[in-house]
């Protein structure tokens, strides 16, 4: 909980639209003054959170973050398709039939395209291992491309992509619910005026110093990001 000292200075941050978000897939939005924005569901703040603060003015709307890149969790149960080539030494791979790895009950699936070389196609291919029934990553997205018609699925555009150990998967999962309802917290602070000044228990000089590289549970865990 002590993390929680940092919203306000990670709040200041976020009118910035160099600043890489974490979302879901259905979450992120193409917007003609930004590269993306990401919408999240306004959350119901810790009390550690909800001090100071003013009013909302539209507690029931989406907060809208613009972000240059965000990266999401997805899964993939079928194998892409064959590179296409493109000019000299440039491949396009496509793989669709993907589905949002933090929503696995929706019935949406989703396109991911990437634009690679022959030196790094290896490290855009999605296709589940052998004798596996799907395989999970963590893919960074830099764009979207506009649907032609509304029943075609959405095709982003993937910057990089890290594939998951299988026994990793569920701790990733919960990682990415904590930081997205700690990034909407932060959105939503960042719209909401704090009526707070620096005094002895917000000062920088006391803040607690880390010691050593390692991880200590300093109060309740943070609650997961919740869709509205």
């Amino acid at each position: 909980m002590q993390s929680l000292l940092l919203l306000d200075m990670m709040a200041s941050k976020l009118d910035s639209v160099d600043v890489f978000l974490p979302a879901a897939l259905h979450m992120i939005h193409k917007s003609v003054h930004y590269s993306l924005v990401v919408h999240y569901a306004p959350q119901d703040l810790v009390e550690e959170l909800s001090k100071d603060l003013d009013p909302a003015q539209s507690p029931g709307e989406n907060l809208t973050c613009p972000c240059s890149q965000a990266f999401v969790l997805v899964e993939v149960s079928a194998p892409g398709e064959e590179p296409i080539p493109l000019g000299n030494d440039g491949y396009k791979l496509v793989t669709k039939g993907v589905k949002d790895a933090l929503v696995p009950d929706s019935p949406a699936t989703y396109t991911l395209t990437a634009f690679c070389t022959l030196a790094n196609l290896q490290d855009f291919k999605l296709d589940p291992p052998r004798g596996a029934k799907k395989h999970t990553a963590l893919v960074v997205i830099a764009d979207m491309q506009a649907k032609d018609s509304a029943d075609e699925p959405v095709n982003f555009i993937v910057d990089s992509i890290m594939l998951l150990p299988r026994d990793d998967v569920p701790k990733v999962v919960a990682s990415m619910k904590k930081l997205l309802y700690y990034t909407a917290a932060a959105t939503q602070i960042n719209t909401r005026k704090r009526a707070r000044d620096f005094d002895e228990q917000f000062s920088p000089a006391t803040a607690s110093k880390c010691r050593s590289l390692s991880r200590h549970p300093t109060g309740p865990e943070l609650p997961d990001y919740k869709s509205k």
